[in-house]
C-alpha cells in the first residue's frame, strides 16, 4: 500500500443515475481524492471506530457531494 495512507470503511449514499457536473474533470477528481484521503486519515486517528461516508445527490439544477468521517474534526477557536 501507499506509505502514510490509512484505511477506513467507506459507506456510500449515491443518487440513482449519473450526476452531471460542469467542472474541470482533473481538478474535480483531485479534490475528491484529497477529501477522501483526508477523511480516511482523520477517521483513523485512533479516537473512534474509523468510518468515512460519501454522499452525492441532486437538488434542482445543482449537484452536491459530501464527505464525512468519524475523526475528531477541527477544534473550535
Amino acid at each position: 500500500g501507499e506509505e502514510g495512507v490509512s484505511l477506513a470503511p467507506v459507506e456510500t449514499s449515491l443518487a440513482k443515475g449519473p450526476l452531471l457536473v460542469k467542472a474541470d474533470s482533473a481538478l474535480l477528481r483531485q479534490a475528491l481524492v484529497n477529501l477522501l484521503r483526508n477523511a480516511a486519515q482523520s477517521a483513523a486517528d485512533g479516537q473512534r471506530e474509523p468510518s468515512v461516508q460519501i454522499s452525492a445527490f441532486r437538488s434542482d439544477s445543482s449537484t452536491f457531494i459530501a464527505v464525512e468521517d468519524s475523526g475528531a474534526g477541527i477544534p473550535e477557536d
